[in-house]
């Protein structure tokens, strides 16, 4: 943890929304910290009442200086907008929580949108990064208890901000609960949207499968009996 404190005027704010994931707190912060330069960039957790016994490993994290915590009662939406009032960088790294562990890719991933995507939203898997006027003038996060990424990306793709990247070394992901309904939600609302969402391979066949069950799903909603003007 060298290089520990937090930088008064930093470049970049790492926010971080979190609640009982006291089995992978610490690696996930301890990564963020080694992998972040420490010089620039500040360290923003929003705890929402964890009752696993997490708080008390995030409080020493906050009394060595090495995060900023604020804890309160909130969904995740309201969570990542929290997070992003309370934090002072003018770039913000948003959707690393406290189930990933980053690796060294991290400082890759914030390189890659220096040079490439500058001013822009850019999506690398479940991350955010993009500069604080753009995020203000999007509207930041709404008040979702889930799909509150989805709602912001969408709103950047409506004023042709977001870009997004296929990145997937920066993180290792060792725990997200119910991670396969999760996935297979968020890939339903891209059908539903139209889009097509970046993926790993092993992902494939499942998208495969969700295009062809929405595919049906609209041609059941334009038969018989489904107010469909077409048919009788």
């Amino acid at each position: 943890m060298a290089n520990a404190g937090i930088p008064p005027h930093p470049t970049y704010s790492v926010c971080v929304t979190t609640k009982n994931d006291f089995p992978t707190v610490k690696a996930s912060l301890d990564a963020i910290i080694a992998n972040t330069n420490r010089a620039d960039t500040e360290i923003v957790v929003v705890d929402a009442e964890s009752t696993d016994g997490q708080l008390p490993v995030l409080r020493q994290y906050e009394s060595s200086g090495l995060i900023k915590l604020i804890v309160k009662k909130c969904n995740r939406g309201m969570g990542r907008q929290i997070a992003f009032a309370e934090s002072a960088g003018d770039y913000v790294i948003a959707g690393i929580d406290t189930d990933d562990v980053v690796g060294p890719g991290l400082q890759q991933l914030i390189t890659l949108y220096r040079t490439e995507y500058e001013g822009m939203v850019m999506q690398a898997i479940g991350v955010t990064i993009a500069p604080r006027k753009v995020v203000e003038t999007i509207g930041g996060w709404k008040s979702l208890a889930r799909a509150e990424d989805f709602d912001f990306w969408r709103r950047a793709e409506d004023r042709g901000l977001l870009r997004r990247v296929s990145f997937s070394p920066y993180v290792v992901r060792v725990r997200r609960r119910h991670s396969v309904m999760h996935t297979i939600r968020q890939l339903w609302m891209y059908a539903d949207q139209g889009r097509t969402p970046i993926i790993s391979w092993k992902w494939e066949p499942a998208w495969a499968l969700i295009r062809f069950a929405h595919y049906l799903r609209k041609l059941g909603r334009g038969g018989p009996g489904h107010d469909n003007p077409r048919n009788p």
